[in-house]
């Protein structure tokens, strides 16, 4: 009894003292309005036209390009075969 009246007096004493110098932890976090600016950025970019004086594609990078059309392609396909659930009302 007498550990649990001490163990309860040090958390209200560490609160009363955390709770006194009043300092707030604020973390990295991006407002919605930030994140959406960012991801609107990665789209224009994404969206680029080719300039006609870049190097062209080495074989190894198409192979891999390819590769990624075909399962982006077979996902979708898969994706239109999979009958939608119904929730049950």
């Amino acid at each position: 009894m007498r550990k649990l009246i001490c163990v309860t007096l040090a958390l209200f004493a560490g609160a009363a003292f955390a709770d006194a110098n009043n300092q707030t932890v604020q973390g990295q976090s991006l407002s919605v309005k930030e994140r959406l600016q960012v991801i609107e950025l990665i789209n224009i970019a994404a969206e680029k036209d080719q300039v006609a004086n870049a190097e062209p594609l080495d074989a190894e990078l198409l192979a891999i390009l390819k590769k990624a059309e075909s399962l982006e392609e077979s996902l979708e396909e898969s994706l239109e075969e999979t009958p939608a659930t119904e929730e049950a009302e």
